[in-house]
């Protein structure tokens, strides 16, 4: 929620308005906003389950985890702010909201997010229902299949990602974008 004020007071600041997609903006905000901490916190509760005492479970997490969250945002970041340069001011708008809103929500993920750690006691580590653990194995025999299969086969593997970039290309070709909005609204 501060990423979101901040990114909409900082856009309506720079701009002196707040167009229609910028308003649509705090829903992008918020799922990167909570990427990024749920990855902090599922980190530190692995530490926690492994017997890490607390204090060296949040150092551990922020040294291991905090730099691959804080490389994301800095890309996501810049993704953002290059749309800066598209000619059309609702696209330059939610550029500017969107960069800031991931910038400040990196901020606060790795600043706050610690000292919440910190000073909340340790959750108690429980097993995991059969039903978690269930998906977490189906899911870890989908991750290995497709890593063994990448493997052995790289060439095919290539082939077919180029392939399938080729026909979402070429099926791209066939979207119609209409613009004239008088004409569909009589």
């Amino acid at each position: 929620l501060i990423a979101i004020i901040w990114a909409f007071g900082v856009t309506s600041a720079v701009f002196g308005e707040v167009s229609i997609l910028v308003a649509a903006s705090p829903l992008l905000i918020l799922v990167i906003a909570t990427a990024d901490t749920i990855h902090l916190s599922s980190a530190y509760l692995e530490e926690i389950k492994r017997g890490v005492p607390k204090d060296e479970a949040v150092l551990k997490v922020f040294e291991e985890v905090g730099g691959a969250c804080l490389l994301t945002s800095i890309t996501t970041f810049i993704g953002f702010l290059s749309l800066a340069v598209v000619p059309a001011s609702t696209i330059r708008h939610v550029s500017l909201a969107l960069a800031v809103g991931v910038a400040s929500a990196l901020l606060l993920a790795l600043t706050l997010v610690p000292i919440v750690l910190s000073v909340l006691p340790p959750p108690q580590v429980e097993r995991s229902p059969f039903w978690s653990g269930w998906m977490n194995r189906v899911m870890d025999l989908g991750v290995n299949l497709s890593r063994r299969i990448a493997l052995q086969a790289p060439r095919r593997t290539v082939f077919c990602h180029g392939l399938m970039l080729v026909v979402a290309l070429v099926i791209a070709q066939r979207i119609v974008l209409d613009v004239d909005f008088s004409e569909r609204f009589n």
